[in-house]
C-alpha cells in the first residue's frame, strides 16, 4: 500500500502544472460537497422541519467561490513557470546575465529540463561575456604597452639622429674649407640615411608583413603602408645621392 500511495505521489509530482491545479480545484469542490451533505444530514436530522438541503446548496456555491479564489490566489503568488522564463528572458535582454530561472512548486519534468537548458545557456554567455571583457582588457593594455614602446623608439632612435643632424648642420655652418664642408656633407649624408632607415623599420613594425599575407585588415592599414613606402623611396633616393659630388667651389 506505501509503494502504491509512493507511485501515486511520484506520479503528481511529475505531472503537468495544469493537472495538478485541476486536482487541487477538484479537491476544494468535493470536501466542499461531502462536508455540505453531511451538515445538511445532520441538521435535518436534528431538526426535521429545517431545510438543510438549502443550506447545503448555500455551502456548495461558498466551496465553488473558495476554490476559484484559491486557484485565482495561487496563480497570483505561484505564477506559470513560463512566465518566469518570460521574465528571466527579458532580465538577460537588458544584460543581466546573472539571472537564473526556478521553475517553482507548479513545474513539471518538462519545465524542468528546459529551465536547466536555459539557465545553463545563460551561464554560458555571461562566462562569454566576462572573457570579452577580460581580452578587451588585454587588448587595450597591449595597445598602451605598444603605444609606449613606440614613443620610446621614436625618442631614442629618431629624436638623438635628428639632434645629431641640427649639430652637424651647426658644424657645416662654420665650416671654412671645402674639404671640411664635403666631409661634414658626406656624415650628414650617412646619419640622415640611418635615420630613415630606423624610421623605415619603426613603420614595417606598425603593420607586420604577417598581416598581409594572412589577409587581415587593421584600423588605419592603408596609411600606414603608405608612410612606411614614402620613407621606404625617400631613403633610396637619399641614399643614391653623392653629396660630395654636388659641392662646388664657389667662384
Amino acid at each position: 500500500m506505501k509503494e502504491i500511495c509512493r507511485g501515486l505521489a511520484a506520479n503528481f509530482c511529475e505531472s503537468p502544472s495544469s493537472y495538478k491545479l485541476a486536482v487541487f480545484n477538484a479537491a476544494i469542490i468535493a470536501v466542499d460537497i461531502a462536508a455540505s451533505v453531511a451538515l445538511a444530514l445532520l441538521l435535518i436530522r436534528v431538526e426535521p422541519a429545517f431545510n438543510g438541503w438549502l443550506l447545503a446548496a448555500a455551502l456548495v456555491v461558498i466551496g465553488l467561490l473558495i476554490s476559484v479564489s484559491a486557484s485565482m490566489i495561487a496563480t497570483r503568488f505561484f505564477p506559470a513557470p513560463f512566465d518566469k522564463i518570460q521574465a528571466a528572458v527579458s532580465e538577460a535582454q537588458r544584460g543581466n546575465l546573472g539571472v537564473r530561472l526556478d521553475g517553482g512548486p507548479l513545474a513539471d519534468d518538462q519545465i524542468d529540463q528546459f529551465t536547466a537548458t536555459v539557465n545553463q545557456m545563460l551561464a554560458t554567455l555571461e562566462q562569454r561575456a566576462h572573457e570579452m571583457r577580460w581580452l578587451s582588457r588585454e587588448l587595450m593594455q597591449v595597445q598602451d604597452d605598444e603605444r609606449r614602446r613606440i614613443a620610446r623608439e621614436l625618442h631614442d632612435e629618431a629624436g638623438q639622429s635628428m639632434t645629431a643632424l641640427l649639430m652637424r648642420l651647426k658644424l657645416l655652418e662654420n665650416s671654412h674649407s671645402l674639404e671640411e664642408v664635403r666631409k661634414s656633407a658626406q656624415e650628414l649624408r650617412d646619419l640622415t640615411a640611418h635615420t630613415l632607415e630606423e624610421m623605415g623599420r619603426i613603420a614595417l613594425e606598425l603593420r607586420p608583413p604577417a598581416l598581409d599575407e594572412m589577409g587581415l585588415d587593421v584600423g588605419a592599414g592603408e596609411e600606414r603602408l603608405h608612410l612606411f613606402e614614402f620613407v621606404g623611396r625617400f631613403a633610396v633616393h637619399f641614399a643614391e645621392m653623392d653629396f660630395a659630388a654636388e659641392i662646388r667651389p664657389v667662384d
